[in-house]
């Protein structure tokens, strides 16, 4: 007897939420205990194939994604390991970050609920730098795994009594105030660099910020700290 397709298709859409918010939830557990040890890849040829295959217009895209994840995880003060646009594991780009908070017996403190919204701010950064810089080239899709993560953070780091849409949105609005603050410059410099060298070391990256946001600051254009913590 043939599953109905109405119940194949609901059946499906549910598979997919609860593997987005697996993904999310493997997110949350990388960012309180940093991420897993990875074996050495093989895999530069690859990613160099990888970078070929794709359109100057998507990399560009992908560069002011990425470029914006780890401008505001700075911003939060969290600590790059890595950003690239064409990483090891097959995805079209990656910011990966260390937290230094740890959560305890389960409770969420004040101050693990404030780091749970600087979460949300990085998860939503890639979307709304992208959406800026390349508003052509974005899909529903292309966030949809980071807006599961920033809801996710969101959720768990919400008080009782409010209400969770309307914070998301409150989260969104405040990245989109950090980016189109000072902190674009560094964007735009990030992803200049990302283009150039495709993967970026953590210190690097934060070097980048920190310098373009310095030089912005010696124009007379806002100093560092209308980014910067």
């Amino acid at each position: 007897m043939k599953t109905p397709r109405r119940t194949r298709s609901v059946a499906s859409a549910v598979s997919k939420k609860k593997r987005v918010a697996e993904m999310a939830a493997e997110e949350l557990r990388v960012a309180f205990f940093g991420p897993k040890h990875r074996k050495p890849s093989d895999a530069k040829a690859s990613t160099r194939k990888r970078v070929k295959r794709r359109t100057k217009a998507q990399l560009r895209a992908t560069a002011y994604h990425e470029a914006g994840h780890a401008v505001v995880a700075v911003h939060e003060r969290m600590r790059l390991l890595q950003v690239a646009i064409a990483p090891d594991d097959g995805q079209d780009g990656a910011t990966e970050f260390r937290s230094p908070y740890r959560p305890r017996d389960g409770r969420v403190t004040p101050r693990q609920r404030k780091h749970l919204m600087s979460l949300a701010r990085f998860y939503l950064a890639g979307g709304v730098a992208q959406r800026r810089a390349a508003s052509r080239s974005m899909r529903n899709y292309h966030a949809a795994v980071d807006r599961e993560r920033a809801i996710t953070a969101v959720q768990v780091g919400l008080d009782i009594g409010e209400d969770l849409d309307a914070r998301v949105r409150a989260v969104r609005l405040e990245v989109e105030a950090i980016l189109g603050g000072p902190c674009w410059s560094a964007v735009e410099a990030m992803a200049t660099a990302l283009l150039e060298k495709t993967t970026l070391p953590g210190k690097e990256a934060e070097r980048i910020v920190h310098e373009a946001l310095a030089g912005r600051s010696a124009h007379g254009e806002g100093g560092p700290m209308g980014c910067t913590r």
